[in-house]
Formats: structure tokens, C-alpha cells, sequence
């Protein structure tokens, strides 16, 4: 995560972010800076940032780098840091209050809290250092997550004071909101980069959680505000990259009146995130798709008159 100094004297609203990126080419036009707001409605079983799933602050720990000091044991009031009797490293991660005292305390660097509550104006002012940038290239501000409209609040003062300074905006979103909710950011987001996972609405709810309806109507409605859209599919073998979903996802972007769209190609590296949280990965076994896949895609991406980017 890039450094931002947290300074909330003024009692400014705050959102919780646990991550940000400088300079990415990846995240919409130009040179961008990308916020990763925490929080988010759906609980994709193959997430590649399984630390922004929830809202609030938790604690990470990365066992590579623990040098068994024992220090983290001694000072923390809920024994939530322990050996087990093979001499493995444990975490009761349903102990943990954050009360950070570990932190402080781990001159390793094996333990942190992932998420930080930032003011508004501290944000604000990391974003423009950028600005130059920006302007240089068509880039801008992208707010991304979780789901950035989680926060939503806090989502739309920050836009709004990009929008303020001519920067351009955009919001990478899952789709899974109420729609009444997030009008308010309308007027000032420039670009949405929209996530299509799964067109079957059974397979959508088995690998998200939540039902594909309320998305694929918010899109429609993004659609009739005249915004700027990119479809994005964040591609897990097996599981979306058929070639059905493929033909039904394009076919329904298609349909809308949209002519991009972009393939997230499937990262099995995000594994080492979910045991820093305590948690079991289950794709370390995957590997992404080769040549003749995405021939495929391509092909029907011609079909359908779309411009198909893999990323």
C-alpha cells in the first residue's frame, strides 16, 4: 500500500481503505491512481482480494516472515497468538479485538492491520500529487474494492472533489447495490468498469452468494443514464470461462449497446492472501487459460462487434 499520513484532527468524515496504486495502466485510461475501498455485498469464492471482503479493519498475519520472538505472545490481553505443541504458529482469529498492541510489538513485520481509516482531505490530497499525470495522459482516479459503493457516503464526497479539480473518474463496481442509492454518484463518475461474473443466476448464486438479477438490471439502468460503461469478467477456469457463459455475457453486452469489454485473467497467486487472513483457498490448483481459449473468445467477440481486451 502506498503511504498516506492519517490526520484527522479536523473530525473529517472518514472512509476505510486498505489499499491504493499509483500509476496503473490497468484500472481505465491513462495513468491512474486506484483507491480499494473495504467492504463488499457478494463473497466470491475465488475473490483475488479476499482482505477487502470485510468493512471493517482485521488482522493479517504473514508466517513467513515470523521469527518466533514470542513477543506477540506475551503482550497480547486476548491469547490470540500462541505455538501449538509441534511448534507451529497459531492465530485465534476470533479472539483478535485490534487493539494493535502485536503490531507495535513485531519487529518483524509478520503482523498488520489490513485497512485504515482515512479522511476525506487526506485522500484527496494523495490523489492530486498525481494530477500532472493525469492530465499527461487521460488518466484519472479509479475507485475500486470490495465494492467501492459499500462506503458509499464516503464514496461520493471524495468523487465529487475530484470531479471539483477536473479529474477523471471512474468506479470499478460489482453491480450489486440499490440503484436509488447510488444515483447521487451519477453526475460525477465519468467511466464505470462494470464486473459480469456469471450469467446463469443458480451458478452466480452458488460462487457469489447473492443472486446476477439485481446486477444485470442495474446495468440496464446504467445503460439509460447515457454512462460511460466497460464490461469487465474476471475469468476462474472452470467455473465462468465457458464457452457458453462467454456467448451469453457478450451477447447481453451486446444487447445493451456496449462495444468493450475486458477478461481479468485468472491469478492463482492470490492464495497466499487467504492464509494470511486465516483462511482456506481452494483454486491453487488452476491455471489460467491458454492461446486456443482465447482464440475462442475472440472469435465470438467478432460475432458480436466488441472490443475485447484481455488483461
Amino acid at each position: 500500500m502506498a503511504y498516506i499520513m492519517r490526520n484527522n484532527k479536523s473530525g473529517s468524515k472518514e472512509g476505510i481503505i486498505f489499499d491504493t496504486e499509483r500509476l496503473s495502466v490497468y484500472d481505465g485510461p491513462g495513468l491512474r491512481t486506484v483507491i480499494f475501498l473495504k467492504g463488499c455485498f457478494l463473497n466470491c469464492i475465488w475473490c483475488h482480494s479476499p482482505e477487502s471482503i470485510k468493512p471493517l479493519p482485521q488482522l493479517a498475519f504473514y508466517e513467513s516472515k515470523c521469527i518466533f520472538c514470542g513477543k506477540c505472545i506475551q503482550i497480547c490481553p486476548n491469547h490470540v497468538h500462541d505455538i501449538d505443541k509441534k511448534g507451529k504458529r497459531i492465530v485465534k482469529w476470533n479472539k483478535c479485538k485490534l487493539c494493535g498492541k502485536c503490531i507495535q510489538t513485531c519487529y518483524s513485520g509478520a503482523l498488520k492491520i489490513i485497512g485504515e481509516r482515512i479522511t476525506l482531505e487526506t485522500l484527496f490530497k494523495y490523489i492530486k500529487r498525481d494530477k500532472i499525470f493525469y492530465e499527461e495522459s487521460g488518466g484519472g482516479v479509479t475507485f475500486s474494492g470490495g465494492e467501492p459503493t459499500y462506503q458509499i457516503d464516503y464514496l461520493y464526497e471524495i468523487i465529487q472533489l475530484c470531479k471539483e479539480e477536473g479529474i477523471h473518474t471512474a468506479v470499478e463496481t460489482c453491480g450489486y447495490f440499490d440503484f436509488n442509492r447510488i444515483r447521487k454518484i451519477l453526475d460525477f463518475t465519468d467511466l464505470f468498469l462494470y464486473d459480469l461474473k456469471c450469467m446463469n443466476n443458480e451458478n452466480h448464486k452458488k460462487y457469489t452468494g447473492v443472486s446476477n438479477l439485481i446486477i444485470l438490471e442495474n446495468l440496464k439502468k446504467l445503460v439509460k443514464e447515457k454512462k460511460r460503461i466497460i464490461i469487465s469478467v474476471p475469468i476462474v477456469p472452470g467455473i465462468n470461462s465457458s464457452k457458453n457463459n462467454i456467448f451469453r455475457t457478450f451477447e447481453f453486452t451486446y444487447n445493451l449497446g456496449l462495444k468493450e469489454i475486458r477478461l481479468l485473467d485468472f491469478n492463482r497467486l492470490a492464495g497466499s492472501k487467504y492464509k494470511c487472513l486465516g483462511r482456506r483457498y481452494r483454486f491453487e490448483h488452476l491455471r489460467p487459460l491458454g492461446d486456443k481459449w482465447k482464440e475462442l473468445v475472440n472469435d465470438i467477440g467478432r460475432k458480436f462487434d466488441l472490443k475485447v481486451k484481455f488483461q
